[in-house]
């Protein structure tokens, strides 16, 4: 559009030659300044690079995401906006299903460490994202069931995070763990449902 008109001018302007071709000119500059302007805005993606220390990072001006160089490439670390709940569809999950081993995200039953001289205890879980979402926590619920009793005690919402820092990756996995409500006793034995999982969208 923009050298369509720039050429009816310089063929219709009064102007002389030389001030046409500058319209010409300037035309053309802006036609490229628009044409950079959109190509960033709709094509591929931006980057700023900064570093601390040993550490490079890299965040993308369009999404938000702020990326650290591993040994294993960029792995996210930060958004800029807060995680939202991920919809249980897309990580395979039924909300009414007890959370066992056979779950999409958890690819063992776990495990419950005791905490030593007064320090709280952990439980873990090796979790493998096969959804299109980076995964910033995962909540569940825990039931300790007491030996030769009908007798159980229950604690919800208890938050699971990447035991190394930092996201886990779409297509990444990695050992998520959260604070156990207490230490298990001899001949308790425990049991877990996944509640809400939340992250960002690629």
């Amino acid at each position: 559009m923009w050298g369509g008109l720039a050429g009816y001018a310089f063929k219709k302007s009064p102007l002389s030659a030389f001030a046409s071709l500058i319209v010409l000119l300037l035309a053309v500059v802006v036609a490229g300044l628009e044409g950079f302007t959109i190509g960033q805005h709709f094509g591929s993606e931006s980057y700023t690079y900064l570093s601390q220390s040993n550490a490079q990072y890299r965040v993308n001006r369009r999404s938000g995401r702020t990326d650290r160089l591993t040994n294993s490439g960029w792995k996210p670390v930060s958004f800029d906006r807060r995680a939202m709940k991920i919809p249980d569809e897309e990580t395979g999950y039924d909300i009414f299903a007890a959370m066992t081993h056979y779950d999409p995200l958890f690819k063992d039953g776990g495990t419950w460490e005791n905490g030593h001289g007064g320090s709280a205890g952990k439980i873990c879980f090796n979790i493998q994202n096969d959804t299109d979402y980076v995964l910033s926590e995962i909540r569940i619920s825990v039931e300790i069931s007491k030996k030769n009793t009908a007798e159980a005690d229950k604690f919800s919402d208890i938050r699971l995070s990447n035991d190394y820092g930092g996201l886990l990756d779409s297509g990444d996995a990695a050992k998520f763990c959260g604070t156990a409500p207490r230490n298990l006793s001899d001949g308790e034995t425990w049991s877990f449902h996944r509640g809400m999982v939340t992250g960002w969208k690629r």
